[in-house]
């Protein structure tokens, strides 16, 4: 296979030659973009199907709290930035999982880092499989909050979508069917909050700054909500914040 090899390697020596990208991180996008491709224009995978359903249940409770414009002007998550939503005085990151304990794949060391001035809380959804008249489906969801929207901040939401990955025609898809296990749990991730940075990994011993990437799991079950949470928020969050 060295001719299909060398066009990846390819794609990865540009990516460090002319993008400036590290190595790990170019054989990522690649490797991305590769899966991507072999999905097929318009295909969600079912860890994005997931994942993109808690933040659209996320972004229809927030929609009236404070208002529609700086819920989808905030809705940054498929843009792949730091947060999936930047409001007017937090950062939120949303996890979305499918087991019966509240678990979550953390994909970086930086994913859990607050922006600078800026307290960071995590939106923790628990979904499971609904019925035929139970829950929504992600084509419905998307249809609820679109009901809710108009003008431009409609369109400013279907363009997030689309580069969510969603396409019209995947309406006609057989998605998924789910409903909500739990309330929604919310979490200040702060200096006693769980997880790995660059800052606390630097003091793990010498030789870490070499590490570079980390994706693991962080199980969230015995740990008690924050209290003290925004208050528009936990209203947002109890009005709509299930399916």
């Amino acid at each position: 296979m060295f001719a299909e090899g060398y066009a990846i390697l390819c794609l990865v020596a540009d990516r460090i030659q002319l993008a400036g990208r590290s190595v790990s991180v170019a054989v990522t996008e690649t490797i991305h973009m590769l899966g991507k491709l072999l999905r097929g224009h318009g295909s969600i995978s079912p860890e994005r199907e997931v994942g993109l359903f808690g933040e659209l249940v996320t972004l229809r409770s927030l929609i009236n709290y404070p208002d529609a414009e700086g819920a989808v002007g905030g809705w940054l998550g498929p843009s792949a930035e730091e947060h999936d939503f930047s409001l007017r005085e937090i950062d939120l990151e949303v996890k979305t999982t499918l087991s019966e304990g509240r678990a979550h794949w953390i994909s970086s060391l930086t994913q859990l880092v607050p922006s600078m001035g800026k307290p960071l809380w995590l939106v923790s959804h628990q979904l499971t499989a609904a019925g035929p008249d139970q829950g929504r489906t992600l084509a419905e969801l998307i249809s609820e909050v679109r009901a809710a929207l108009n003008g431009a901040v409609l369109a400013d939401f279907n363009r997030r979508l689309t580069v969510a990955g969603w396409r019209e025609s995947s309406v006609h898809e057989k998605w998924r069917r789910f409903r909500s296990r739990s309330a929604p749990v919310l979490y200040l991730v702060d200096e006693g909050f769980p997880c790995l940075t660059p800052a606390n990994l630097a003091g793990a011993g010498p030789g870490t700054s070499a590490i570079t990437e980390v994706r693991y799991r962080l199980d969230l079950s015995t740990v008690p909500p924050s209290p003290n949470s925004p208050s528009y928020v936990r209203s947002a969050l109890a009005s709509g914040g299930t399916v």
